[in-house]
């Protein structure tokens, strides 16, 4: 998938509602018109057709997913940047961390707070351990420009 692709908003459905077209668990995402699909029930019928809007409306039944939540490994990217919020600062051996990393292995360490799973990332630089919250996806071209 490209960076983009990913990071595409999407939604879980986190409780069940009256007539609910969804699973419970079922990850949403946000077509063209900016209504909610379902990967497993597709479109609901139309009277119970729900926008990107209306879910701020209800964080009890919907939770908007980070970029990497719910992937397949097969989705998940070869290379990340460091977002915004949380520049580069570590050092090791007088050598600063790049900006852009490129994802040597990655796995799940299991279930933490709300239940959300935290999934880590080793970095080829210094084999050092990052989640993937602190990151976006990525390009070759921007690992090999930094």
């Amino acid at each position: 998938m490209t960076p983009e692709e990913l990071m595409m908003p999407r939604y879980e459905v986190i409780a069940d509602y009256p007539y609910n077209p969804w699973l419970v668990g079922e990850v949403l995402s946000v077509d063209e018109k900016g209504e909610l699909v379902g990967q497993t029930t597709g479109y609901p019928d139309y009277a119970y057709m729900i926008t990107e809007k209306d879910v701020a409306h209800y964080p009890s039944i919907f939770r908007r997913l980070g970029w990497w939540e719910k992937r397949e490994e097969s989705d998940m990217p070869e290379y990340v940047r460091r977002n915004e919020l949380n520049p580069p600062t570590l050092q090791i051996n007088g050598d600063l961390e790049p900006m852009v990393h490129k994802i040597k292995k990655q796995w799940s360490m299991g279930q933490g707070w709300r239940n959300s799973i935290y999934t880590n990332f080793i970095s080829e630089w210094e084999n050092y351990s990052y989640p993937y919250s602190a990151f976006i996806p990525a390009t070759q071209t921007e690992y090999e420009q930094q």
